[in-house]
């Protein structure tokens, strides 16, 4: 029947569906007016569907020894301060070299510096994808795939989450749509390397 489906199928569900339901809920969100310092605000909730998503095929699913790692994942913290480094300065260094290559070719990177007021809220958002992205569906596709197969799949996935919100820009949107998945993609293979 259908748990039998949506237990074989958990992790397809789960890309698909969170693809699709960050589509339409960043969709709908941009036909919201608003200004750029208020706009996390709003979007914080967007950044729980792949965690939301992850819980659920969690429990649909009737492995315990799933639920148990999924759990163990999430509260797992000690680890050398050398990875928390490489985390902290290596990831934010992927996605400004994004950033420069995209206003090399012509995109517009407004800065907001009271935004960085909101860099609490940038961590929680984060958290909210990473509980999906990494804590549930990286281990399901390596198991599946190699490191890297798994980190492209994912990080195609992850890009493709964004889509409506990359192509919001005004001046090349189609554009910063390309550079924001290579970005994410590339981004994706870093955070597999300090995940595993």
């Amino acid at each position: 029947g259908q748990a039998g489906f949506v237990r074989r199928n958990q992790l397809g569900l789960f890309l698909v569906g969170s693809i699709l339901l960050g589509s339409l809920a960043t969709w709908m969100l941009a036909r919201v007016p608003t200004n750029p310092v208020v706009l996390p605000l709003i979007a914080l909730p967007i950044s729980y569907i792949p965690a939301a998503l992850a819980v659920l095929m969690v429990r649909l699913g009737d492995d315990t020894n799933e639920r148990r790692a999924f759990r163990q994942r999430l509260w797992t913290w000690r680890l050398p301060m050398r990875w928390y480094i490489v985390a902290l300065l290596g990831l934010p260094l992927v996605h400004v070299t994004g950033v420069l290559l995209a206003t090399f070719w012509g995109g517009l990177f407004p800065v907001h510096l009271q935004m960085l007021v909101l860099l609490p809220l940038f961590l929680m958002t984060n958290l909210g994808e990473e509980i999906g992205w990494r804590g549930y569906a990286l281990p399901r596709l390596q198991r599946r795939f190699n490191s890297l197969t798994a980190s492209l799949i994912l990080g195609f996935t992850w890009a493709a989450f964004h889509w409506v919100a990359l192509a919001q820009n005004p001046s090349q949107p189609w554009g910063y749509v390309a550079v924001g998945s290579l970005n994410l993609i590339a981004m994706s293979v870093v955070m597999t390397w300090v995940f595993n």
